[in-house]
């Protein structure tokens, strides 16, 4: 809420809104990774097992080949602010915060 970006609530976890999400919302083939998550405080590699499965959700709806982009935690903020919506799950795992890049809906 403190960045500005519309807020839209979801009473569900982070995996079940990425796949909402992604059912109409295509990722961007135009670049690298469309997906990013932040990382964690001490280790911002490690994934946690929310992480990975929403790089599965990801993958089912995107396709093979994808990766998931770990952004440390003082770098997401600033790239979150450049976001058009904030979507507030009930996901409670740590540093499940995730960036989606839109790609371009084709008929």
């Amino acid at each position: 809420y403190s960045r500005g970006l519309p807020v839209v609530r979801v009473d569900a976890g982070a995996v079940d809104v990425v796949r909402a999400v992604l059912s109409v919302f295509p990722l961007d083939t135009f670049v690298d990774q469309p997906l990013a998550r932040m990382g964690g405080a001490d280790d911002p590699t490690a994934e946690n097992t929310v992480q990975a499965a929403v790089l599965e959700a990801a993958i089912a709806a995107h396709g093979g080949g994808l990766t998931i982009e770990a952004i440390p935690r003082s770098d997401f903020y600033p790239r979150a602010d450049l976001g058009y919506a904030v979507i507030h799950t009930l996901e409670t795992a740590p540093y499940c915060n995730f960036l989606l890049t839109k790609g371009v809906i084709t008929a």
